[in-house]
């Protein structure tokens, strides 16, 4: 069994200070993207960008405006125009297809008459995967491991397993490659603070293979782009 590595906790999101601001004025060497194409086994694959004014990750958001678009293309020759959305400040772009083959090649592109724009990021789904039923329908925070398996292994891309609840701290185990197998020892998940927490709840196991993709180097300050197949199962977790 590979051993765990350690886990590191996930804070709540909460878009404090976020904005939008228009592209209009911005060169597309002035902003960065995150991009990823996410499959969850349902024979979809579902596209997602944001684009930063700069940095990766910065609170404010590029809303795009005037000729500017980002389209997305799918392997069997599909096109969509990505769908602008909103919450709390923050913009993000978004289209769907009807594939989710593992080796599947996915392009995104930002096209735009101020500049040449950044048409060429590419993205490319990891194999597909099964995750196995777990042994029982509760376990018990202080004193059992869950195994978690799923098949089949060895891909060669990255793993992680993140675990979320309404009682428990939510935690993002990373994995030594992809076993096919990873052991949540007793003691790993904590409750989650506050108050009127109760002590057992279902919580949301959910294993995401990744592989990064080749982001177009007209976004000035880079970002990240990855494709990936999650899997998700849940269980009772009680003190």
């Amino acid at each position: 069994m590979t051993h765990l590595l350690p886990i590191i906790a996930l804070a709540a999101t909460v878009c404090v200070g976020c904005e939008s601001v228009d592209s209009d004025n911005i060169l597309t060497s002035g902003m960065s993207a995150n991009i990823r194409a996410t499959s969850t086994g349902n024979g979809q694959t579902t596209i997602r960008a944001t684009l930063y004014l700069e940095e990766p990750g910065s609170l404010d958001y590029i809303e795009l405006e005037g000729d500017d678009v980002l389209t997305a293309y799918a392997p069997d020759g599909a096109v969509q125009i990505m769908s602008e959305s909103q919450f709390a400040g923050a913009t993000r772009y978004g289209a769907e297809f009807d594939t989710d083959d593992g080796g599947s090649e996915f392009i995104v592109a930002l096209t735009r008459t101020v500049d040449s724009g950044a048409p060429d990021s590419r993205v490319t789904l990891p194999a597909q995967f099964d995750i196995a039923p777990l042994a029982s329908s509760t376990y018990s925070r202080a004193e059992d491991s869950i195994e978690v398996q799923w098949s089949p292994a060895d891909s060669g891309d990255d793993v992680d397993i993140e675990i979320s609840g309404p009682c428990i701290q939510p935690a993002l185990l990373a994995v030594d490659g992809d076993p096919g197998a990873y052991t949540i020892t007793a003691g790993t998940l904590a409750q989650r603070e506050g108050d009127n927490v109760a002590d057992a709840c279902d919580i949301t196991i959910t294993v995401t293979r990744s592989t990064p993709g080749q982001l177009d180097p007209g976004y000035g300050y880079g970002g990240s782009i990855s494709g990936e197949q999650v899997r998700s199962l849940s269980v009772s977790s009680t003190l």
